[in-house]
């Protein structure tokens, strides 16, 4: 029989309290307990009972535990120690941060040369020193097949989005990548602490012209503040890049939205619409969106966007990008995840992909690609 970490200190704390009864008993001569031994020992056990809870339920006594005095975390009050990145030290507080936008670069006008491409996203699911879900494996084993699919699925001119990704897992994927791959990307608390949405590309297919991220809340997007009623800080990475062999240039924007707020989503939507808007070169835009299709913020991109999924040229699964690490999603489906493209972009293929093997997710989302083909002429 297996116990969880919780039901195994309580048994041990139960066996203790055995012990204690006897050892009382035995040094009263096998005397009774009278009423003030048993409540003695009953709030003894009480107490103790209380705080292995507390322990087990707070992360507040962990000692990497960060607190968060000025709430960019939303609800939450402190940062998880998981959160953290073990490569830059652990903060003892997190500032408010004013990121500088940089300027844009003057490129030239807007004229597409014959480009093929791909896009591979996936939403990795976070891994660190948290409690595993039912049917999830430790990050250290679900990494090399979920590399390896990325790796599988390369061809020419690839490029790969992620989302929720800790610091500490893009180390992993880039060292199993190999140095031929850079990255960009920012996290939503502070550079490398939280969740990062990173845009990996080769270095001999793509040069980076332009990059940025901002946040997504309506007071001020170059601040790590949580915006409309959503639960979590919420970024959007984006970059410009070059194609080295035609000169192409194209951006990639990625992000991974509110589960909660319904505000926060068509928010979302508009400020990354407006964001687009100031580009002249194609902007494509991949994430997990938390949002269905009948819903009012997925509509609202597909007035300047389209979405890959609806191509007929299909490869792979028909519905549900999660899953869960059982499978306990595919019964009524859910469809949150996208590759959103621009009208003029011809789309050559879309797949939403396998991630269970041997009985195992190594995801609780599947993978999506979109292959697509620039035609000649300008935008």
């Amino acid at each position: 029989m297996n116990y969880s970490k919780q039901q195994s200190r309580v048994l041990i704390l139960i066996c203790c309290l055995i012990i204690v009864i006897y050892i009382t008993v035995h040094n009263s001569s096998i005397k009774i307990l009278n009423s003030a031994d048993k409540d003695r020992l009953f709030h003894e056990y009480k107490s103790l009972i209380d705080s292995e809870i507390s322990i087990s339920t707070s992360t507040s006594l962990l000692p990497e535990a960060t607190k968060n005095p000025s709430h960019f975390l939303g609800e939450i009050k402190e940062i998880a120690y998981f959160e953290t990145s073990e490569f830059k030290g652990i903060p003892e507080h997190i500032d408010e941060i004013n990121l500088e936008e940089p300027e844009l670069p003057k490129l030239p006008k807007v004229q597409l040369s014959p480009l093929k491409f791909r896009i591979y996203s996936h939403n990795i699911k976070n891994g660190g020193n948290h409690e595993l879900v039912v049917g999830e494996d430790e990050w250290r084993i679900r990494m090399i097949p979920l590399v390896n699919s990325i790796k599988f699925h390369l061809k020419q001119n690839t490029i790969i989005t992620l989302q929720e990704v800790y610091y500490n897992q893009l180390i992993d994927i880039m060292k199993l990548l190999g140095d031929e791959f850079d990255w960009y990307g920012h996290g939503r608390i502070s550079e490398d602490i939280g969740e990062l949405v990173p845009i990996i590309y080769k270095k001999s297919e793509w040069e980076p012209v332009y990059k940025d991220s901002f946040w997504l809340n309506e007071k001020d997007q170059r601040k790590n503040l949580q915006g409309w009623d959503a639960l979590y800080l919420r970024i959007v990475s984006y970059i410009t890049l070059k194609h080295i062999g035609t000169s192409n240039y194209i951006n990639i924007f990625n992000t991974h939205w509110d589960h909660i707020g319904i505000e926060s989503k068509l928010g979302s939507a508009n400020l990354i619409l407006e964001k687009i808007s100031k580009f002249k070169w194609p902007s494509f835009l991949t994430g997990d969106l938390n949002t269905e299709r009948e819903e009012e913020p997925y509509k609202l991109l597909k007035t300047v966007l389209v979405d890959t999924a609806t191509t007929k040229n299909r490869y792979g699964h028909s519905k549900s990008t999660v899953t869960g690490f059982e499978g306990e999603v595919l019964l009524a489906g859910q469809n949150i995840d996208y590759i959103f493209a621009p009208k003029e972009v011809h789309i050559e293929m879309f797949g939403l992909l396998h991630s269970k093997f041997n009985g195992k997710y190594f995801s609780d989302h599947r993978p999506l690609v979109s292959d697509f083909n620039i035609q000649i002429g300008g935008l």
